[in-house]
């Protein structure tokens, strides 16, 4: 049997969509008039669909971990890249530059387009993600090894990191930032793994999704590409995350 929430987890939830709904709708904005984008919910219904959606051991979990945001999402149809690059562009836009400075990998833009199947027309959700690795994490372990690990030890029906609460996730960051100013000098930013995405066999091996930005101050761009499933990836963040349709009623 699933217990409900109590009043006190019903207003967790409900404090997180009040601190992240009104950023996410102006990030998000960049996606309405799009072909097939409908308009963007209320914050009163993705608080709803969220407390209804949600049960006692996740959220109880999100609170003791202390590092959960909110965010609305878009997740739209995997050959829908038009949308990728248009969520991804806000940074560009307040640097002045009309390219979304979005690089593929040719592997992993066909694992994007024909993985697991998607949701088949633009729908909004509600989200709450993970903004900063949890402890216990062991990035001297092999990237599959950590993958397991990492989904065993979240809650049921918990997931990692998706290309949609990537690209959101990425996107708002990319809006926050001053204009013309760049992070931390010339490196990049630290690797998320969408293990959501699974894996994908390539060369003879098994490879991972992973979206980084790199800061380079002349041509400062996003890219998707395969880590080596065998590989130890330090820089490589896994990060949890829960998400669900929002309902309008």
């Amino acid at each position: 049997m699933t217990l409900r929430l109590s009043s006190s987890e019903k207003d967790w939830v409900e404090t997180q969509v009040l601190r992240g709904f009104q950023l996410s709708e102006s990030v998000n904005s960049v996606l309405l008039g799009k072909k097939g984008v409908p308009p963007m919910p209320k914050q009163d219904h993705a608080i709803r669909s969220a407390q209804a959606a949600l049960t006692r051991d996740r959220v109880s979990f999100m609170i003791e971990a202390e590092n959960f945001d909110y965010q609305t999402k878009l997740m739209w149809p995997r050959d829908r890249i038009d949308l990728l690059k248009a969520l991804l562009g806000v940074g560009g836009a307040k640097r002045q530059s009309e390219d979304p400075f979005l690089s593929i990998d040719l592997n992993v833009k066909n694992r994007l387009i024909n993985g697991k199947p998607g949701v088949p027309t633009p729908t909004w959700y509600w989200d709450l993600y993970q903004r900063s690795p949890q402890s216990g994490d062991k990035p001297e372990l092999d990237l599959q090894t950590r993958c397991t690990e990492f989904l065993r030890s979240l809650p049921i029906d918990m997931r990692g990191t998706d290309l949609w609460t990537w690209a959101t996730r990425l996107a708002t960051k990319l809006y926050t930032l001053p204009p013309n100013v760049q992070p931390n000098g010339s490196s990049a930013q630290a690797i998320t793994i969408l293990n959501e995405e699974g894996f994908f066999l390539h060369d003879g091996g098994a490879w991972y999704v992973g979206g980084a930005f790199h800061s380079s101050v002349d041509e400062p761009h996003v890219t998707l590409r395969g880590y080596d499933s065998k590989r130890k990836l330090n820089s490589g963040q896994l990060l949890a995350a829960i998400h669900g349709p929002i309902s309008l009623f």
